[in-house]
C-alpha cells in the first residue's frame, strides 16, 4: 500500500508565502519491492508543480529534516529494487565505468563488460531480464517504521523527539536482524 508523508510547505515561486505542500510518497510492496517519488503542489493543491523522482530537490529544500534525508537515502539505494540490469558484479563494473566519466548508454555498457569479461556473469547476460536486489531486512524495519514519523513540519522540540524516537526504534532493531540480501530474477 502506498503511503504519504507530509514534510510541510514551502515558498516554491518565492512570492513571500509558504504556500506549496510537499510530500513524499513511498511504498513497500509484499513482494519486497521498494519505490519512492516526491510532489510539490500548487497553492490549491489541484496540481504538482514539480514532481516524480524529485527526491534530490525535496531534500535541498529540507535539509534539516531527518525524516526527508533518511527517506531520500534509502530511495538512492533501493528505489526499483526489482529492476536491475545486471548482477551485483555488473552492477559494481557498470557504477566504476561511470566513475570515469561516462554516460550510460546500454550498448557501451555491453561492450564494456564483455571487454572486461563480465556480459556474462554466472550464466547471466546484462540486460536479458530485470534481477531483483532483496532489501536488508534492516532497510525493511526502517520503511515500516516511517509511518510512525509525524506529518507536517516538524518545529516542536516534542516533534523532532519523536522522528528521532522511530529512527532509534529502527536502529536498534536492524543490529538484530542484519543478514545480506539476494539477487533473484523476474522476467518482464
Amino acid at each position: 500500500m502506498r503511503k504519504r508523508l507530509v514534510l510541510g510547505k514551502i515558498d516554491y515561486d518565492g512570492r513571500g508565502r509558504k504556500i506549496n505542500e510537499v510530500d513524499i510518497e513511498y511504498e513497500l510492496t509484499s513482494d519486497g519491492r521498494f519505490t519512492a517519488s516526491g510532489n510539490i503542489w500548487n497553492s490549491r493543491h489541484t496540481d504538482i508543480i514539480s514532481g516524480g523522482q524529485n527526491l534530490e530537490e525535496i531534500a535541498k529544500l529540507f535539509p534539516g529534516d531527518e525524516r526527508a534525508q533518511r527517506i531520500v537515502k534509502v530511495w538512492r539505494k533501493w528505489h526499483l529494487n526489482d529492476m536491475k540490469a545486471g548482477t551485483p558484479k555488473q552492477e559494481k563494473a557498470v557504477v566504476t565505468w561511470k566513475a570515469k566519466g561516462n554516460r550510460y548508454d546500454y550498448d557501451k555498457v555491453v561492450t564494456h563488460l564483455k571487454g572486461i569479461g563480465l556480459y556474462e556473469d554466472d550464466g547471466y547476460k546484462y540486460g536479458t531480464a530485470w534481477l531483483k536486489e532483496e532489501l536488508p531486512p534492516d532497510v525493511v524495519t526502517e520503511i515500516e517504521a516511517w509511518s510512525g514519523f509525524p506529518q507536517g513540519e516538524v518545529n516542536t522540540k516534542a516533534e523532532r523527539k519523536k522522528v528521532k524516537k522511530v529512527l532509534r526504534k529502527v536502529k536498534s532493531k536492524s543490529r538484530s536482524k542484519r543478514s545480506s540480501p539476494g539477487i533473484s530474477s523476474s522476467r518482464r
